[in-house]
């Protein structure tokens, strides 16, 4: 009817559907940068240690994580506009057994993984786990939706990994980090 519908934010996998005629997807880049984070809670056993979080993180492959966004996901090189490239931990498994060995983690351990079931990190969540379990690190993972999502972060007892969509209130390195920052 020569108007525009609007979904926002996007419910995960819709760009994949058709739709019906004279309906088309229009895609726009999101002013600033909407990124996925993956949230470790350093406060929680076996994530209080810093070798566990290490693990976790050589147990990654991002462009397998990337691939499973399809076109919505892209890889940034700086982490803050104006800075110079992130330098990401790259997917080694000897590091992975480095890591578990250092913090006399054993061979594996448990964690908690959670996510909005209606938002990105619906499409990587599983991913993840896949990547994890690859290494002998398993995560439990727990979908949520609407304001239950919203709170897990807050909560004492909240999930020892998350995936969280972030986006700066307005473009600029300081309102980047202030989404990082709590009073």
């Amino acid at each position: 009817q020569s108007a525009t519908d609007l979904v926002w934010p996007l419910p995960p996998a819709m760009l994949d559907q058709s739709l019906p005629a004279p309906y088309s997807p229009h895609q726009l880049a999101a002013q600033p940068a909407r990124r996925l984070l993956l949230v470790f809670r350093a406060d929680m056993p076996p994530m209080h240690k810093l070798p566990a979080r290490h693990a976790l993180s050589h147990a990654l492959d991002r462009r397998e994580l990337l691939a499973a966004l399809g076109q919505r996901g892209e890889a940034i090189g700086s982490w803050l506009p104006g800075a110079s490239a992130f330098d990401f931990p790259s997917f080694d498994e000897a590091l992975v057994r480095s890591w578990l060995e250092r913090g006399k983690l054993g061979g594996s351990f448990h964690v908690t993984l959670a996510y909005d079931a209606d938002r990105s990190g619906a499409e990587i969540a599983r991913v993840l786990q896949g990547q994890w379990a690859r290494s002998g690190l398993y995560a439990e993972t727990r979908a949520q939706r609407g304001a239950k999502a919203a709170d897990e972060p807050l909560r004492p007892a909240a999930a020892h990994a998350q995936l969280v969509e972030s986006q700066a209130p307005w473009p600029g390195a300081a309102a980047e980090l202030a989404t990082f920052v709590m009073p």
